[in-house]
């Protein structure tokens, strides 16, 4: 009886090594792209400079939504009150 051996396209080892090989191939190149992409628009340079000078700039400075220079009237430390340990007089 002659024994037969499996042909080479028909092995499976090596078959897990090639997957992963194909699979950081993939993860790197769609890194790479997606990194690319964000340099070019500036998505991050965007996103962390232009927030902060006008959509949040009077919630941060002032407590308020909208521009810092417009609610700067409406800031907490600005509306009068006053504090006395003995409290207002009975009258």
């Amino acid at each position: 009886m002659k024994k037969r051996t499996a042909s080479p396209l028909n092995s499976q080892r090596g078959q897990m090594t090639v997957e992963v090989i194909l699979l950081a191939v993939l993860f790197t190149a769609l890194a790479l792209l997606i990194g690319r992409y964000f340099k070019d628009e500036q998505i991050i340079q965007d996103a962390v400079q232009t927030p902060w000078n006008n959509k949040f700039a009077g919630m941060i400075e002032n407590g308020v939504w909208g521009g810092a220079e417009e609610t700067r009237e409406l800031h907490p430390n600005l509306l009068s009150r006053h504090s006395s340990l003995k409290g207002d007089s009975v009258q």
